[in-house]
């Protein structure tokens, strides 16, 4: 019996849950997306994790969550998402002991999946909450067919996680059900996958279930057949070694402490006493570094036992008074009536048949008293189970009213609804026609005052390009003269210069500084002069084409303070003239207003053709400023940009907010002039 006792204690260990697990931290980073403006599509699975976390702990939250979830449903077409959603539903139900409920927003959740990994996954873990729900139901055929079919799933995705949970919930069910070869083969499959598990917690799970199992199987042999069959306990004891040692290391005292138990009972059945003795030992210490003097009773009665089998009747007393100190603390009577019955055995053994005598009474008066009380716990579980049974058959009744009522109420909906739609068609009928000709009449408008907004914007946009374009040919002019007149000028000037030079002696140091002195001026005059030829028109540019000039302005803008960073794909020819000046002039501004004025410490400029268009993306981390794009007199700059990127039918777009940095947004089609 005692065996018996510690085997159910395993029972816990045998849910065939699997569930999606998340840290605290993750959590934390879930909960931070709500918080912050993402789009529907991340917030709704947000929801439905957090919703899917709280489904246990707090149903009340995982409800309100899953609230959540419902519009953004509405507005996001996601059927696996919706899927998710309901399967937490039907989890609730479940908890709820709403299970007619719950088994249907499994179906429907099952429905809308495919044949992807991610849906053929999601599918096999409704499988076994709906294994869970039929056992939970006793009806074991149809969790036998959901088990299959979830089975079938994880195979094919080869899931081993969820192969092992399916192979133990067809073991269980076979259990339940008395057909121990079954069980048996189902529980010897979720063993053979423990080296496919790299989490050693799920590997030492399986040979816990597996070792329970072949345990629990033998207790249940017959007498005769016990003897030939212990070949099968040796090896349920060193499989349950073997999670023991796993568990040690997940440091897991709860688990270790029921397979010692375990072991111990096993061992001391082959009589080997030894093995069971150090099992027993390994329980109590790990009972009393719990401080459980209920468990200390037991370990301490089950090492008093083991040693009256071996007539050591001396250490056999010293712990069954432990056990009876430690039960009566914990004040459990099944322990106390046990260590008198032990403490009676050993003084008898001792031959001290006074004091065997008087523990032999105190365990018969507290034997009698603990089966008065197990009698009245089995009333109130009988009672309770009753209760429970009640309300399920309440809410199903009460669920089926519901439901009855609902369709009563839809029905008077979508009679009163047709009225009111015959009426409201003729009414609206009517309206439609003293409503037409004024419609009619403000759509004329409409399209009236929308030709004269795009032959204004049109007229804008060219005026704006002519001027642009004036400015750059006029730049171009200037840029060509320095370099040609007053380039060439400086130079005559430095021939001669440089020829007076060697022809002078000088009769004081003084006259010797401001020759140098001019020297360096027609140097700083030359140097200045290429400089404002490149600004109005940049060499590289014309030579090379955009990619390199871009690489060209962010060596010139970058500083020991501002880090520039370029990525440029596609783009192997050159584009038309005007549209290269015009983007070169909007990355160079783009740049001086992010180091002069947004203070920005990293700036980042990508290029990508892509399809015949181009697309431009500069990033800056510095101080932002809230763009109004509506407000048509925000920066004369910018509307000057806008303008310019639509005469080259392109956009134009800008992402600003204050401490936020500032994202530019460029796109062009392109038209290629030759090859770079």
């Amino acid at each position: 019996m005692k065996i018996r006792g510690i085997l159910l204690l395993l029972l816990l260990l045998k849910t065939g849950h699997v569930y999606c697990q998340f840290s605290e931290e993750e959590i934390d980073s879930i909960k931070l997306q709500l918080s912050i403006e993402f789009p529907d599509s991340v917030r709704l699975v947000a929801y439905n994790d957090l919703a899917y976390y709280y489904r246990r702990a707090d149903t009340e939250l995982s409800s309100r969550y899953l609230n959540e979830v419902e519009p953004i449903l509405y507005q996001v077409n996601n059927d696996y998402e919706l899927a998710r959603f309901l399967k937490t539903k039907g989890l609730l139900a479940y908890y709820a002991f709403f299970y007619n409920e719950a088994e249907e927003y499994f179906l429907e959740a099952l429905s809308l999946l495919g044949t992807n990994e991610k849906d053929r996954y999601l599918k096999s873990t409704i499988f076994l909450s709906l294994n869970n729900l039929y056992q939970t139901k006793s009806n074991y055929n149809k969790a036998t067919t959901a088990s299959i079919e979830g089975l079938k799933i994880a195979k094919n995705i080869k899931d081993y996680d969820l192969m092992s949970s399916f192979y133990n919930a067809l073991g269980s069910i076979y259990e339940r059900l008395q057909e121990p070869i079954k069980a048996k083969e189902y529980y010897k499959a979720c063993y053979d996958l423990k080296d496919k598990f790299t989490s050693k917690k799920k590997k030492v799970f399986v040979q816990t279930i597996y070792g329970r199992y072949l345990v629990y199987e033998y207790m249940e042999l017959e007498d005769s057949l016990k003897i030939q069959n212990k070949d099968q306990l040796k090896e349920a004891v060193n499989i349950l070694n073997e999670a023991y040692e796993g568990y040690n290391d997940l440091g897991d005292s709860l688990k270790m402490i029921t397979i010692t138990n375990i072991i111990g009972s096993a061992s001391e059945f082959l009589e080997n006493y030894d093995k069971a003795l150090n099992a027993f030992q390994k329980a109590l210490k790990l009972y009393t570094n719990r401080n459980d003097q209920q468990g200390i009773a037991q370990s301490n009665y089950n090492i008093a036992v083991l040693y009256n089998k071996q007539k050591k009747f001396q250490l056999s007393i010293q712990y069954a008074q432990q056990a009876l100190e430690a039960s009566l603390i914990s004040k459990n009577i099944s322990l106390s009536s046990n260590a008198h019955a032990s403490l009676s055995m050993s003084f008898e053994g001792l031959g001290d048949t006074k004091k065997g005598l008087f523990h032999h009474k105190e365990y018969r008066i507290l034997k009698d008293s603990f089966n008065s009380i197990e009698k009245r716990k089995e009333i109130e579980e009988v009672e309770a189970l009753y209760k429970n049974q009640l309300l399920i058959k309440d809410n199903e009744l009460l669920q089926k009213e519901n439901e009855s009522k609902t369709r009563r109420n839809r029905f008077i909906v979508i009679i009163g609804l047709l009225l009111i739609g015959i009426i409201g068609f003729f009414l609206y009928n009517q309206y439609l026609k003293t409503q037409s000709e004024r419609t009619l009449a403000l759509k004329e408008r409409q399209l009236h005052l929308e030709k004269e907004n795009a032959l204004k914007k049109e007229i804008e946009v060219k005026s704006i390009n002519a001027l642009i374009n004036g400015q750059e040919k006029e730049r171009k002019r200037i840029a060509q003269s320095l370099h040609d007149s007053m380039g060439s000028l400086l130079s005559a000037i430095s021939m001669q210069y440089n020829s007076l030079r060697k022809n002078i002696t000088f009769t004081s140091n003084e006259s010797m500084a401001r020759f140098e002195k001019i020297s360096q001026l027609m140097q700083e005059a030359h140097q200045y002069n290429r400089e404002v030829a490149y600004e109005l028109m940049p060499p590289v540019l014309t030579k090379f084409g955009l990619a390199a000039s871009i690489n060209f302005l962010a060596d010139k803008f970058r500083t020991s303070k501002t880090v520039i960073l370029t990525d440029i794909y596609g783009l192997k020819e050159r584009l038309e003239e005007e549209l290269e000046l015009a983007l070169y002039r909007i990355v160079e501004e783009s740049l001086s207003n992010a180091i002069k004025y947004a203070d920005a410490n990293e700036i980042s400029i990508q290029l990508t053709e892509h399809e015949k268009e181009l697309t431009i993306l500069i990033e800056d981390d510095g101080k932002g400023f809230n763009y109004d794009p509506k407000n048509p007199n925000f920066g004369m700059g910018l509307n000057s940009i806008k303008s310019r990127i639509a005469f080259f039918g392109g956009s134009f777009d800008i992402d600003s907010h204050l401490g936020k940095g500032t994202t530019v947004i460029l796109n062009v089609p392109l038209k290629f002039k030759s090859k770079i």
